[in-house]
């Protein structure tokens, strides 16, 4: 995270399938510290996702979650969708962000009475402020169509394929920046280009087929 923007966050996945009581979780936090603590990132920048497997223990996973927003960590639920991430966890981790399930969101995204579903759950989810993400993004259409839907964020190969880091954070800001300097430069040409043809119309004289004050032959 040290070679990325100060807004920029890691997310964790963790398999609830594991917490199958106080000890596992107890653990599970201790690695959480050590890791933040030797790394020095704050635990607002990391967001723990809760990925779609059953629990071992709701108790437990309930009071892991709770031990993370204490520790100032979002947590998102991962997967929406997909096998155990339902309502009824949702409703019961209360999380910060909610991740949809990829292959969901792309049938969904497929049909219109899909897209119509998808506002509605986003506009639903952002009601209660919890920030929404669609995973699975690979075309340009479907990033059209996964912005019309309001969603906070997406993920998918339609922006990026996964990579090692942390090489790869610095290609990606890199990349960012080239980017932006690009887009910058891009509108500086156009305006230039607006200035000196409004130039042109001002300072061109005004010529008629008639030719004045000259003498015939």
């Amino acid at each position: 995270l040290g070679s990325l923007s100060e807004t920029a966050s890691l997310f964790v996945n963790f398999d609830p399938s594991h917490f199958v009581d106080a000890a596992s979780a107890a653990s599970a936090l201790r690695d959480v510290q050590v890791v933040l603590r030797d790394s020095g990132i704050t635990a607002e920048r990391v967001v723990c996702e809760i990925t779609e497997q059953e629990t071992g223990s709701d108790e437990t996973l309930l009071g892991f979650v709770q031990a993370l927003k204490g520790y100032g960590h979002r947590v998102a639920v991962d997967d929406y969708g997909a096998d155990s991430s339902d309502l009824r966890r949702i409703e019961a981790l209360g999380p910060d962000i909610v991740k949809f399930d990829g292959a969901w969101t792309g049938h969904l995204l497929a049909s219109a009475p899909g897209v119509a579903m998808l506002t509605e759950m986003v506009r639903a989810f952002s009601e209660k402020g919890i920030r929404t993400v669609f995973e699975g993004i690979e075309t340009g259409q479907q990033l059209e169509l996964a912005e019309s839907c309001g969603v906070s964020m997406v993920q998918g190969f339609a922006l990026a394929r996964p990579q090692l880091a942390p090489g790869a954070f610095k290609e990606f800001e890199a990349a960012r920046e080239s980017e932006r300097r690009r887009a910058l430069a891009g509108t500086a040409e156009r305006l230039e280009q607006g200035k000196a043809e409004k130039t042109r119309r001002d300072v061109s004289p005004n010529r008629s087929g008639r030719t004045f004050g000259r003498r015939g032959t």
